[in-house]
């Protein structure tokens, strides 16, 4: 079984609530569910982080002249302090290349090391970084005074002071937006401003972080019960982990006081680290968020919420759903990435303990017929019964915390019409999506289209659905086999697009000819994902940079100059 390249990608779908080289990405066009609000982003944080992860090669002022790039161990960055690195791009883009990365590039995605408020916060001060302090005090003044009574063209855009606007905005639409009459440099100053003016850390606008000099501290905290009409016991044991960097945690312990504080002294607040605690109780670990340490403090305070555990299957829901199907030679291949909610006030875990310090949580069922089951790495959260045909969450579910659950299998394909099923051991309320390949259609009529959505390189069409299912149930899907067509009637943008099309169709016509059984599959496949691709660029959901690329990689693939290519998996 091919391993399954796309699940990062479906998290985000699902989700509702190292090197870096020059930033020029490009958004993703994914299948999301309702975004969540964007916070104000941090400046001094934006700036901390860039020193740590980024300065390597970015250089710690951002001017491209980082350690690896110096050895000329990386392509020559960007240069950051010049305006010319991110006018052009809306911050969208450049979120999204600290994001999902440009491997090509040896730029590294950074979505599984940060955090979306953390990349948020680098985003902004990287985007910003050839701004300056003056010229924000000149941007209000000359903003103030230009559009005293309205700037038309700027109010044409929306909301500016709402982050999701701005972000859709480059530097460059927004000066296209102020009157003509202004001075060059008045309108770069007043950009400036309307960019920066919401930002908390504006002190740190154009400036390299400063670490401040390590100081010893103390982390406290105070442990409470989350179960209605439960206490804390006393000497509850209390670990301590302090993450420096990319090193294995360093641990200390002790032990919980009678009304339920724990302290830890002498410890060394430094830029880079970060603490974690578990409290053990009731045979459970309970973590801590994760702080970073603040050199300008001299304490932490870190709580803990520990709670009774409770295995009642009713309060526990799957919120949302989300199955990619691909054709995988004569099976299918099913990726499903699910959202639980615990609604109770105890930590769904039941005392049926499956390996040492593991106790079982989720029992999901697998659909009959499923095989080569894989499973994300994570150090054996999840455990598998192969006669009764189930998969077994070890991970507590948290009352009020998302829980994610990740799986894929090959399932047989049945002739031209079949069904695919998914047993429900729990409650399914909440939203379904399905992601199906251009040779595959939906005959259910309870699912609405959501039309083509981008996944990495490939294309699916997608179906929603809000759906209420008691425990017991079963999740269908009937689905048959579709002949791919390339879109009639298409008129492209551009006359490239035209001639790609004839060209795309005669070496489907040739490849037909030379080829059958499951190579005609593959290239019926490649056919269509050309077809709507075509389609997504001409209604403008896809930029034209990233149309010509993936186009010509389809093409190359259906040519056979794309070696190893398999256009589902990329």
């Amino acid at each position: 079984m091919r391993p399954c390249r796309n699940w990062l990608t479906l998290l985000l779908i699902v989700l509702v609530h190292s090197a870096c080289s020059g930033l020029a990405g490009e958004p993703q066009q994914l299948a999301t569910l309702t975004p969540p609000p964007l916070d104000r982003a941090d400046l001094v944080n934006g700036a901390r982080i860039f020193a740590e992860r980024c300065s390597s090669c970015h250089g710690l002022t951002g001017a491209g002249d980082g350690e690896l790039a110096l050895k000329a161990s990386i392509p020559a960055p960007g240069d950051f302090t010049q305006p010319l690195a991110a006018r052009n791009q809306a911050l969208l883009q450049w979120l999204a290349t600290i994001r999902d990365g440009r491997i090509e590039a040896l730029m590294p995605p950074w979505r599984d090391a940060l955090t979306d408020g953390e990349i948020r916060d680098v985003a902004l001060y990287s985007y910003t970084l050839h701004y300056s302090t003056s010229q924000l005090t000149r941007g209000r003044r000359v903003l103030e005074e230009t559009c005293a009574t309205g700037c038309a063209g700027l109010q044409a855009l929306g909301d500016l002071r709402d982050p999701a606007t701005l972000d859709r905005l480059s530097d460059a639409e927004l000066r296209r937006a102020l009157p003509d009459t202004l001075p060059n440099d008045d309108t770069w100053a007043a950009i400036a401003w309307l960019r920066a003016r919401d930002l908390q850390g504006l002190q740190q606008v154009g400036q390299p972080w400063s670490s401040p000099a390590p100081v010893s501290g103390v982390l406290r905290g105070q442990i409470n019960n989350g179960t209605q009409g439960f206490d804390v016991p006393p000497g509850l044991k209390v670990t301590l982990l302090e993450f420096d960097g990319n090193a294995p945690p360093e641990l200390r312990e002790t032990r919980s006081a009678s009304d339920g504080s724990y302290r830890f002294d002498d410890l060394t607040l430094a830029s880079g680290r970060s603490y974690n605690v578990l409290v053990e109780y009731a045979g459970r670990r309970f973590p801590s968020a994760r702080l970073n340490a603040d050199p300008g403090g001299a304490q932490i305070d870190l709580p803990v919420t520990i709670y009774e555990t409770g295995a009642d299957p009713s309060t526990i829901a799957m919120t949302a759903l989300v199955q990619q199907i691909s054709v995988v030679d004569d099976s299918l291949q099913v990726v499903l990435v699910a959202r639980f909610h615990n609604a109770s006030d105890r930590v769904f875990s039941s005392e049926n303990e499956v390996a040492p310090g593991q106790f079982a949580s989720l029992v999901l069922p697998l659909p009959a017929g499923a095989r080569d089951l894989t499973l994300p790495d994570e150090s054996g959260r999840f455990l598998v019964d192969p006669e009764m045909g189930t998969v077994t969450d070890t991970l507590p579910l948290y009352p009020g915390v998302d829980h994610m659950v990740q799986l894929a299998w090959l399932q047989p394909r049945d002739g031209t019409g079949f069904q695919l099923e998914l047993p429900l051991n729990y409650e399914l309320a909440g939203e379904v999506r399905l992601l199906l390949p251009p040779t595959l259609a939906l005959a259910d009529t309870g699912f609405a289209s959501i039309g083509p959505q981008m996944v990495g390189a490939s294309l699916f069409e997608g179906y929603r659905a809000e759906l209420q299912l008691e425990p017991g149930h079963r999740l269908l899907f009937t689905l048959g086999e579709q002949a791919p067509a390339l879109p009639s009637g298409v008129v492209a943008v551009e006359t490239l697009a035209l001639a790609a099309v004839a060209t795309v169709a005669l070496i489907v016509v040739l490849l037909r000819w030379r080829r059958s059984g499951r190579e005609r599959r593959r290239v019926d496949d490649l056919a269509r994902q050309i077809a709507r691709l075509d389609e997504a660029h001409e209604r403008g959901a896809i930029n034209h940079d990233l149309y010509r690329r993936r186009r010509a990689a389809l093409q190359a693939q259906l040519t056979g100059e794309g070696k190893g290519g398999d256009a589902r998996t990329r």
